[in-house]
């Protein structure tokens, strides 16, 4: 039953509370020299009349858009391609799975080399071709159709993340990750929303894989807007 599942994810959520409240401790304020703090208003300002906030907010909505779509509506796809519910969970579980060795090399990948904007429209070029691909795919290819998502998801989410602390002075990063986020969050809410009215009116998920296309390909040109911020556009130097 539902209650059974639901009892699952609550315990790795009381634990993790009560974990921090006893261990983590609310850091000293540290004031970094030459700088003076800086007041709601003026913050405010300068961080909703920064362009390039707003590309990555526009750039976490569509991620979102396009993952909590796919993610949402996956396993009706799989099952409607003849897959067991039991079956259709599975495969809808691979990008949770690959997702976590991902976040983990990543990164690490991405400092490796020095670059951002790669993992930021490569994977949306991946991602739009999988959204076209599964559409007419056989059961035994959504394996591979659902890994390739999972990592290439995974890895523009936390690009995307990085990106604030890399554009912003720190003073602001807090502000601007709190833009990006509730920007890129409607995203999340709208995607499925817009899913499951297709498939209402449709019957059928074709049209919104054709609609994840588009959101991917619209991804990939905002990526190419967004500026650099690796570390060979630095001069070399990791931070």
């Amino acid at each position: 039953t539902y209650s059974g599942v639901l009892l699952v994810w609550s315990t790795p959520s009381i634990l993790a509370a009560i974990s921090w409240w006893v261990f983590v401790k609310n850091p000293r304020l540290i004031q970094v020299p030459g700088t003076q703090p800086v007041g709601y208003i003026p913050t405010f300002r300068r961080v909703i009349g920064n362009r390039t906030l707003w590309l990555i907010g526009i750039l976490f909505f569509l991620h979102n858009f396009f993952f909590y779509t796919w993610a949402g509506w996956a396993s009706l796809l799989m099952q409607q391609k003849g897959a067991s519910p039991e079956l259709a969970g599975l495969l809808t579980s691979v990008l949770v799975w690959v997702s976590i060795p991902a976040l983990l090399l990543m990164p690490q990948l991405s400092y490796k080399i020095g670059l951002r904007k790669p993992f930021l429209w490569g994977t949306g070029v991946l991602l739009g071709i999988c959204a076209w691909l599964i559409i007419s795919s056989s059961l035994q290819w959504c394996w591979i159709i659902m890994a390739i998502v999972g990592i290439a998801n995974s890895t523009r989410f936390q690009t995307i993340l990085a990106l604030p602390v890399e554009t912003m002075p720190s003073e602001l990063v807090g502000s601007a990750s709190g833009l990006i986020i509730a920007v890129g969050s409607s995203g999340a809410i709208l995607g499925p929303i817009f899913g499951g009215h297709i498939l209402d009116v449709t019957q059928s998920l074709r049209l919104s894989l054709l609609a994840l296309v588009f959101t991917s390909l619209v991804a990939v040109g905002l990526a190419f807007a967004i500026p650099e911020t690796g570390s060979k556009n630095r001069g070399g130097k990791n931070d």
